[in-house]
């Protein structure tokens, strides 16, 4: 399912490489899809080869293209490791491995997150606060 994972991921990265390739065609700016596609390619991956660069018009739109491959290479990267971190038993929580089948996705979009700091407890709190009313009813 990791595997599975990786490849969707990196088809995803693939198709960010194409939409610029096709967008640099579409503006006129290449005169072929290959050479297009290579330089969407090495800017994407921020490489920087060089050896075809852009004309002045268009030499803010490498750098926008270059920042947006980083952005979606880092984001990758930590869906990455957030998948894995979550796949790894849990030695100091004794939380359960989870099989690896087809809903892994759904349950890992789905797993509740704890609570903000200001409601933990909250419920606990409160019936603290009204037995401590009670006492003091009782009290006097």
């Amino acid at each position: 399912a990791l595997l599975v994972l990786t490849l969707w991921l990196l088809a995803g990265l693939s198709a960010a490489v194409w939409i610029w390739a096709l967008f640099y065609l579409w503006l006129g700016v290449f005169d072929s899809l290959e050479a297009s596609v290579y330089f969407s390619t090495v800017a994407f991956t921020t490489l920087g080869f060089g050896d075809i660069t852009l004309g002045q018009d268009w030499r803010l739109a490498s750098a926008c293209m270059a920042a947006n491959g980083l952005i979606l290479f880092s984001l990758n990267t930590a869906f990455l490791i957030e998948v894995i971190r979550r796949l790894l038993p849990q030695k100091a929580t004794g939380e359960p491995v989870h099989p690896l089948n087809g809903d892994l996705l759904l349950r890992l979009h789905f797993r509740p997150s704890p609570l903000p700091l200001c409601y933990r407890n909250r419920g606990k709190r409160l019936q603290e606060k009204k037995a401590g009313k009670l006492a003091m009813k009782f009290s006097s």
